[in-house]
């Protein structure tokens, strides 16, 4: 449909199918939509669900019964936005019933309808639940606007009704989440949750306005310009959403509590308070001392003690105070009787200790670090050599704005141990670039995903001396480069879409096929035959002889002289095709041999030259799934093939160098997200529990439930995986993976940060994530 009707844009569409059967029969229609659907059967309304979806197939089951003779399916899809997508097909109710079983822990989720008297709540998935073979006993708990505070619990049962009053007194205003659990038959507790508004949040224009009285940031300092970005995201959100139709009414609640936590964040920062509270991030704790101030002037001595260590951070905090203050320090070996400024890690304590300086006996992680501030002296110590860089970057933000220091003692660190960015890169690493880059590296990010270099021409002189380039620069700022090497290694490996005797004419001796590209490889064996398959009197025509293929991009055909193919002549492909345009992503083949020859290869290169602590092997939205003949021919399920591509590129990496981390977007092994519209729901549980799983989907993308972040990260945590919180743009997007971090950061060492997708461009949710990576509570949640 997307190829014939383009994106819908708020728009119905209609589909038709008539089904003959030679007696009365009960069957399960399963039915599933992106957006909402009604369906008759012979004219009678037999499914009206009026919701948006996720486009997973089997959303919805409905018995129908099938009489003698042609029956008459007619559909109707309604699209908001995004692409059309649809499915409906016909099983037995017994097929259907096991199905459903199989599936309870993803189909547990509360239904939820407003009513004029309050609120329906259904316990499960509407559709589907009410139709399993037996009763199972389940609890509704429905949590106050805090999320964690139970108000109300019900015992019921799935595929029942429970009505909740609008005035019942329990109730707080606010949003509340509602849970349904159940025991599953090996003893796990599994749990899905909705939610509902009291009382009818703000419309989206209004609290747009709310937002713009808001006074903007002066962006001559970094956290100025670090607020405006903050600022520009959210107003684009606001904006986007306010030319919707019909917003959600969570939707909008969402929208209102951001706003009123970002107007209540900016006025705490425009009344008195300490400069150090205008660091970014935030400093985990402050102790101000009742002491006389240190002041930038005249030449303190900088004492390093680390070798140069963190040579590049020692010189742009120079060139900071020699642009402001113009105050230019003397590189010294041991403190003088003036201003001193000292930089030491642990490695250094005996040294420090000798000259009477204090060294604290531990430090919460790695990456800490303690910056003690009096009237003639700076003592900044790193737990490591990653800790004293962030107490340089946190410094050369105080010398960049106050010449006044304020006596205290900061003592701060991550609350995650990774804080990675998606970053994309443009050509040479100009000076312009390495002001962006910078941008980032205040934040105290410590990886950045690099996903533009050719990694696969490593060879190229030119290239390889731009990654190298990125690669030093970076690291010389304790960030981690991660090189994004992916499948597939050439455009051949794509896996197409397998055609059986597709009709073909040629005229004037020449014949071509309306689609992009025609996957012309050994095991694929494109051929033209006088009939389709089955025909008694069907000829193989050979290639060479009859004729030859003279492009594979676009298909096209040329007769040869002598051949048995006469102009005019119908004949029919068998054959392996790609098109970008029939579908929105490509995938590799897990079938094709050189697929994974390529990666290794690449992979190889890419240890050998810039020695990464991780790579990533991407595989985001997956678009075709077992639908080529390389692998029809294996007999495999699709999760099965997609399962097997994935630990063959991590074994790839594992024996490039068995140290590099391996990390992986988990879009397409996520139930709760991709993975569910092309049947890869098993696909997590045939990986190698060794991989690093980004994990996207939120109540933006998880078709508005709001705990979609949750649920994915439970589902990975789970299973042993471990996980980064792939946040965007979206300030909301980014609330429900900061409170999924605060949920199990604590408890799940396998929780282990956060990794800002930058996919727009925009890198308007870069502040805002790594303020979530290094403090875990933010504005956003506090």
């Amino acid at each position: 449909m997307n190829l014939y009707l383009k994106s819908p844009g708020s728009a119905v569409a209609y589909a038709a199918a008539i089904v003959r059967v030679k007696n009365d029969r009960e069957v399960m229609a399963r039915i599933s939509s992106a957006g909402s659907m009604r369906v008759w059967l012979n004219g009678e309304l037999v499914l009206d669900h009026n919701t948006p979806g996720a486009g997973a197939p089997n959303r919805d089951f409905v018995p129908v019964r099938l009489t003698a003779g042609d029956n008459l399916f007619l559909l109707k899809t309604a699209e908001r936005a995004g692409r059309w997508r649809f499915s409906f097909r016909l099983t037995s109710i017994a097929d259907a019933q096991n199905d459903l079983f199989k599936q309870l822990p993803y189909l547990i989720r509360p239904t939820i309808e407003k009513i004029p008297e309050g609120w329906s709540i259904f316990a499960g998935r509407k559709y589907a639940v009410e139709l399993l073979p037996e009763e199972k006993p389940c609890t509704l708990t429905i949590f106050a606007p805090d999320g964690h505070t139970p108000e109300i619990t019900i015992q019921t049962i799935l595929g029942s009704s429970v009505f909740l009053s609008r005035t019942d007194p329990r109730l707080i205003p606010g949003d509340h989440l509602v849970s349904c659990q159940i025991f599953l038959p090996n003893g796990r507790v599994a749990g899905e949750t909705s939610w509902f508004t009291t009382g009818e949040p703000e419309s989206v224009q209004t609290i747009l306005k709310d937002f713009q009285a808001v006074p903007p940031a002066d962006t001559a300092t970094f956290e100025g310009r670090s607020h405006t970005l903050i600022r520009k995201g959210l107003f684009s959100q606001l904006t986007d959403e306010s030319k919707k139709r019909n917003v959600p009414a969570f939707q909008r609640a969402r929208l209102k509590d951001v706003v009123r936590r970002f107007q209540k964040w900016e006025t705490h920062l425009r009344a008195d308070t300490s400069i150090y509270d205008h660091i970014l991030p935030a400093p985990q704790r402050v102790i101000l001392k009742k002491r006389k101030h240190f002041e930038w002037s005249g030449s303190p001595a900088f004492v390093n003690l680390t070798n140069g260590i963190c040579q590049a951070d020692v010189d742009r905090l120079q060139r900071t105070l020699g642009e402001k203050w113009g105050i230019f320090p003397n590189m010294k070996n041991a403190p003088g009787n003036g201003k001193n400024v000292l930089l030491a890690t642990l490695r250094q304590s005996d040294q420090l200790r000798k000259w009477g300086r204090a060294v604290p006996a531990r430090f919460a992680n790695r990456e800490a670090y303690r910056l003690q501030i009096s009237a003639d002296e700076i003592l900044l110590i790193g737990a490591s050599d990653a800790g004293l860089h962030n107490g340089l970057v946190t410094l050369n933000q105080l010398a960049g704005r106050w010449r006044s220091l304020p006596a205290a003692v900061i003592s701060d660190w991550p609350a995650f141990p990774v804080r990675a960015a998606y970053i994309h890169t443009g050509g040479p690493l100009t000076e312009k670039e390495r002001a962006r880059l910078l941008q980032f590296i205040d934040l105290k990010y410590n990886q950045f995903v690099l996903p533009d270099f050719r990694y696969f021409q490593l060879d190229d002189p030119g290239e390889r001396a731009r990654v190298l380039d990125y690669f030093k620069f970076l690291r010389s700022y304790h960030v981690e480069p991660v090189p994004y090497v992916t499948l597939p290694g050439s455009e051949d490996d794509d896996e197409g879409i397998y055609l059986r005797d597709e009709p073909l004419i040629f005229q004037a001796g020449k014949a071509q096929f309306p689609v992009e590209h025609l996957v012309n490889l050994p095991d694929t064996r494109p051929f033209l035959a006088s009939g389709k398959e089955g025909d008694e009197n069907r000829i193989i025509y050979k290639k060479g002889r009859d004729y030859e293929i003279v492009s594979v991009n676009p298909p096209a055909f040329r007769l040869l002289p002598g051949s048995e193919i006469a102009d005019g002549d119908t004949v029919y492909f068998t054959g392996d095709i790609f098109d970008r345009r029939a579908d929105r992503f490509q995938k590799p083949c897990p079938s094709e041999p050189a697929v994974y020859r390529n990666h290794e290869q690449a992979v190889r290169e890419v240890v050998r030259l810039l020695h990464p602590r991780t790579i990533h092997i991407g595989d985001g939205e997956v678009g075709l799934v077992k639908t080529d003949s390389r692998c029809l021919k294996r007999n495999q399920a699709g999760y099965e093939l997609f399962a097997g591509q994935l630990n063959q590129a991590y074994q790839n990496v594992h024996r490039a160098d068995p140290a590099i981390e391996v990390q992986l977007w988990a879009d397409s092994v996520n139930p709760f997200h991709y993975a569910a519209y092309k049947h890869l729901e098993q696909t997590a549980d045939l990986l190698t529990r060794k991989l690093i799983l980004d994990a996207r989907c939120d109540a933006d993308d998880g078709g508005g439930n709001p705990d979609a972040a949750g649920r994915g990260t439970a589902f990975f945590l789970s299973r042993g995986f471990r996980v980064l919180a792939g946040a965007g743009e979206h300030l909301t997007s980014l609330r429900d993976w900061e409170k999924v971090l605060n949920r199990y950061g604590r408890s799940k060492p396998q929780m282990l940060g956060i990794l800002y997708n930058g996919q727009s461009g925009k890198e308007w949710g870069g502040v805002s994530a790594a303020m979530t990576g290094w403090r875990g509570s933010t504005w956003l949640t506090r």
